[in-house]
């Protein structure tokens, strides 16, 4: 029951593993995906690998993306138990050389779970979240209630500077780990990143950003939306779910389902979601070792 590394000939078979549970692994499969077609990553940068009951040849059962920045995310799809056992304990040579360089794991928990028992030392932050999938039409949703309305449009490139500050406290409330101080060029940069590669909505009221939602992977049949965001002085007035509204229709309308996740504890934002129709599905996890 090998494990093998993939390549263009197995790319088909992998891309098909992936979709059929794409709603729980976006943030794999997104790395799939070119343009209209797939590809695997650069070896430089990343490297798959695959798992058969008969070698490259037979049917992929499990994959692992494993990134040269220490980045791990497994996907077991529906491995019988004690198969699921065999395989993860066959990845265990993979594993060892790599393991001074992991840094995260990343995935559903009981995927992650699986993983964390070959490595020796417990994750120095471990984050749990739920998986959720919009699974009916797009909500209606309330108005924001403020006197005046939110001007809701599409960030562009042009936006970073104005978007900054809202993404930075961001970061402080929903990313950064204990005793970890942010790093704002980084921010930036990655926020300009991602104002090229995804699909990033803004509320804003006298010009002045006051809430932000968008994806944060984009994958083939999926599209997973992060960093939602709203200003503490806008809160529980709408104007999140007007916004995410307004985003959906946009994923929707390309023809995308979506999905997140969200921590187990942020019940505010659980409620939000069931109300856009989201339903909670699988723990998911996040292990920070480094």
């Amino acid at each position: 029951m090998p494990w093998f590394v993939a390549d263009n000939s197995s790319l088909d078979q992998l891309v098909s593993f992936l979709i059929s549970q794409e709603w729980s692994c976006v943030g794999f499969s997104s790395q799939l995906v070119a343009g209209r077609r797939a590809r695997l990553p650069s070896r430089r940068a990343a490297t798959v690998h695959c798992y058969t009951s008969g070698g490259p040849t037979g049917q992929i059962g499990a994959a692992v993306l494993e990134t040269c920045q220490g980045f791990c995310y497994p996907v077991l799809g529906g491995l019988p138990h004690s198969e699921r056992l065999e395989a993860v304990d066959a990845f265990k040579h993979r594993l060892k050389p790599a393991l001074n360089r992991y840094v995260t794991f990343m995935g559903l928990e009981c995927d992650v779970a699986a993983f964390e028992k070959l490595v020796a030392t417990p994750p120095r932050h471990r984050v749990e979240y739920y998986m959720m999938q919009a699974t009916g039409p797009p909500a209606t949703g309330r108005p924001a209630q403020l006197t005046q309305e939110p001007f809701v449009r599409r960030a562009a490139t042009s936006d970073i500077k104005r978007l900054l500050p809202l993404q930075l406290e961001y970061e402080r409330e929903e990313v950064l780990l204990p005793n970890r101080s942010l790093n704002t060029e980084a921010t930036r940069r990655q926020l300009r990143d991602d104002l090229k590669s995804q699909v990033i909505y803004l509320a804003e009221l006298n010009g002045v950003p006051i809430a932000k939602a968008g994806t944060n992977a984009r994958g083939f049949r999926y599209d997973q939306i992060g960093g939602v965001f709203t200003d503490r002085q806008y809160r529980n007035r709408g104007v999140g779910a007007h916004l995410m509204n307004v985003l959906m229709r946009r994923l929707r309308d390309e023809g995308k389902a979506v999905c997140l996740f969200v921590k187990t504890h942020n019940y505010a934002a659980q409620k939000m979601y069931r109300n856009l129709g989201f339903n909670r599905g699988e723990p998911f996890v996040i292990c920070y070792y480094h």
